[in-house]
């Protein structure tokens, strides 16, 4: 007789079973079925270290864009990986961290734009 393992709690039980002779919970056909019905963290997919290097680059150009050297590049490696990470097919936190990466860059656009105009018209003085 074929037997298979709960998800939850561990216990054996026939192939033929539907729920969990030890603890009770129904089973699934699936694993993934089994992550959904147990509240796994494992539902879902896989976070992409491109999505997540993204949106730490993105986040920290929204305060780069100060220092207008620092805030282009944080802004452009944001979006570059989350232009990337949106290929590999992370979407939702690449997605955020393209928007997060524009406008830091638009940010820091629009303050060495002040700067250079002031700088320009000289009222640093």
């Amino acid at each position: 007789m074929e037997t298979r393992t709960c998800a939850k709690c561990g216990a054996l039980r026939p192939a033929s079973g539907d729920t969990c002779v030890q603890c009770g919970t129904p089973f699934a056909d699936s694993p993934e079925q089994s992550a959904i019905a147990y509240g796994s963290a494992a539902v879902g997919r896989p976070r992409s270290g491109l999505a997540v290097g993204a949106c730490v680059l993105a986040s920290s150009s929204l305060v780069g864009w100060l220092l207008p050297p620092f805030g282009f590049t944080l802004a452009l490696l944001g979006i570059v990986l989350a232009s990337l990470a949106r290929r590999e097919g992370s979407s939702r936190l690449a997605t955020v961290s393209l928007v997060l990466g524009c406008v830091g860059l638009a940010a820091t656009v629009v303050n060495s734009a002040i700067g250079a105009w002031i700088g320009y018209h000289g009222m640093l003085k």
